[in-house]
């Protein structure tokens, strides 16, 4: 299912790319973005497509377009230095930390790029979409109407038109021969290196441990050689880049991982008093959900008494609410916490891979409603310092 999947999104984006443009390359069909589409999960779990309208596209478009509107407003202005030989585009601090460039203009994804946003940025967006609106959508069935309509006549459309015009700024300003960015196959990303080709050399920085459950992070190789692709993938540690070098192949280049690195000294062993369950939420909310009913049907208090001693750590961005009272909600260093915790339940986190650095049990619900996306499905066994 899985790789027929892949094939069929990469037929899909043959037929389809010389049609559409960066619409298509942006859309939720051709990211294959599990946790902005729900649409995987439900095929390969069976599930039934969700309901979705036109005018449940057309609501999503407004907020987005507000959205955009009123970060523009609240945004900072930002000195952009056009001489700088390289430009990064990144999501935290921790980014530049590792690239540890000199020379460089940084853009934060999600705050300094909208201050390149101008009020004509609005009235383009506006007019493109209500042309875009009245073409034909590609006819791909039923499972696939909530993407296609986002992507088509929603909020993916208006991101589109916005990270279109904003990127194509950007390269009329910029001199710089090295692009940098955080790789997640994104539409955001694909806007960019089509608005940056020629004139400089792009490169994707793969932060995470990919996994053949994360589809927005590969492509099947024919596809990968008509779309919006980096010059090189920058991919730390040996597994995760002969993972990768299976999609890019000689575009991957092997470093190593700085933000693991402290696990090649941690001993587990020195770590006794392992007293408490450790529960790592996920970042989307739905599965955070499914998870915590997981838990409390496995390893709640009726169930297993002995575990009153548990720790529900929510994901940095998204702090979910659960109605338990007994567990304890913690958000402390992921480090101190593993040290002291003898099983840790996630989902579709590389914190994983930390887990079992520090000699934890690792214990990963199958959830009724989505696929496991760990990276520890790369490989059976394995050597945790092959992923540094």
């Amino acid at each position: 299912m899985y790789d027929s999947y892949l094939k069929k999104v990469s037929d899909l984006s043959k037929k389809y790319h010389k049609k559409y443009g960066d619409i298509w390359w942006c859309s939720l069909i051709a990211e294959k973005n599990a946790t902005k589409s729900k649409t995987y999960h439900r095929i390969i779990k069976d599930l039934p497509p969700k309901k979705f309208s036109l005018l449940n596209a057309i609501w999503y478009a407004f907020r987005k377009y507000c959205s955009f509107l009123l970060r523009c407003i609240c945004s900072n202005k930002f000195s952009f230095d056009k001489d700088a030989s390289n430009l990064v585009f990144y999501y935290s601090l921790d980014t530049l930390k590792h690239l540890d460039l000199k020379d460089y203009c940084a853009i934060s994804i999600d705050k300094d790029l909208y201050s390149f946003f101008r009020i004509t940025d609005f009235l383009y967006v506006l007019l493109f979409y209500f042309l875009e609106f009245f073409r034909r959508t590609p006819k791909l069935g039923l499972e696939y109407r909530e993407d296609v309509l986002r992507s088509f006549r929603g909020d993916v459309l208006i991101e589109t038109l916005f990270y279109r015009k904003v990127f194509r700024r950007l390269h009329k300003r910029s001199s710089a021969l090295f692009i940098f960015y955080v790789y997640e196959g994104l539409a955001w990303e694909k806007s960019m290196l089509l608005a940056f080709r020629g004139g400089c050399i792009r490169i994707g920085y793969l932060r995470s441990f990919p996994s053949e459950g994360i589809l927005n992070y590969i492509y099947d190789p024919e596809e990968l050689s008509i779309m919006p692709a980096p010059d090189f993938l920058s991919v730390p540690g040996k597994v995760p880049a002969e993972f990768m070098k299976r999609y890019f192949g000689d575009k991957v280049v092997q470093v190593p991982s700085r933000r693991y690195a402290y696990l090649k000294n941690v001993k587990p062993d020195e770590y006794k008093n392992r007293d408490f369950l450790l529960v790592l939420l996920s970042h989307d909310k739905e599965v955070s959900q499914e998870m915590m009913t997981w838990v409390e049907c496995n390893y709640g208090e009726k169930v297993l008494p002995v575990y009153t001693k548990m720790m529900v750590k929510p994901h940095p961005d998204n702090d979910f609410n659960f109605s338990w009272s007994w567990p304890m909600k913690v958000n402390g260093n992921i480090k101190d916490l593993l040290s002291i915790s003898h099983t840790v339940i996630v989902h579709d986190s590389s914190a994983h891979i930390e887990a079992l650095a520090y000699g934890c049990e690792v214990v990963v619900p199958n959830l009724p409603s989505f696929i496991d996306m760990s990276p520890y499905i790369v490989v059976g066994a394995f050597d945790v310092k092959d992923y540094l």
